[in-house]
């Protein structure tokens, strides 16, 4: 059975329109329809989150990258709320990191050097078959975390310590710092995971 697996937008206003738009990588679709995954776009204008949710009849949840907006921080936080409730897999990449970061709690701090370039990054032991080691990641994000959410654990760290990986102690909610939808050679173990997390 594919399994439907919703995902947030970024928000864009287009003042030459007079337009407020969502958007969406199309590097997405293809990343998932290789592992007989349907996204469903979520409108951020959404009142409510859960009847939408259901009636979608969605398996899981992706938080992308993008920007901070308040019609967004809306729409995820409901969502956050609907997979708490409902116990879904979450996947949180950058923007979608840092959400989950403050949903639980824990402040963001600015930094410096890690957009638009690579780095490295040390995996530890973790349950979601990230290879323990080192290796490199793309960056595009102005913000780290300044702790680890409670109910959290980080298993990979750039250089400095920050984190760039975490998995919730108890729920299928896993989150990295890096894009793996903009990695054009991306490794067969980040796949494995994806189909691990939503079960695929």
């Amino acid at each position: 059975m594919t399994k439907k697996i919703g995902i947030t937008q970024r928000v864009e206003t287009v003042e030459v329109y007079s337009e407020v738009r969502d958007a969406l990588d199309q590097r997405w679709y293809p990343l998932f329809a290789a592992l007989n995954i349907l996204l469903i776009p979520i409108p951020n204008a959404i009142e409510n989150i859960d009847i939408y949710c259901r009636k979608c009849k969605l398996d899981g949840f992706v938080l992308t990258g993008g920007n901070h907006h308040p019609l967004r921080d809306r729409c995820e936080e409901s969502i956050l709320d609907y997979a708490l409730k409902q116990q879904k897999p979450v996947l949180g990449v950058c923007h979608g990191m840092q959400f989950l970061s403050k949903y639980f709690r824990a402040p963001l701090i600015l930094m410096d050097s890690h957009v638009a370039c690579e780095h490295p990054i040390t995996i530890r032991a973790n349950r979601w078959g990230f290879p323990e080691g080192m290796c490199t990641v793309n960056s595009y994000h102005h913000h780290a975390l300044s702790c680890v959410p409670i109910d959290f654990t980080g298993f990979a760290f750039d250089n400095n310590g920050y984190c760039e990986a975490m998995q919730h102690n108890t729920l299928p909610w896993v989150a990295c710092m890096w894009h793996p939808e903009r990695d054009t050679s991306l490794p067969a173990w980040f796949h494995t995971f994806l189909k691990k997390l939503f079960q695929a």
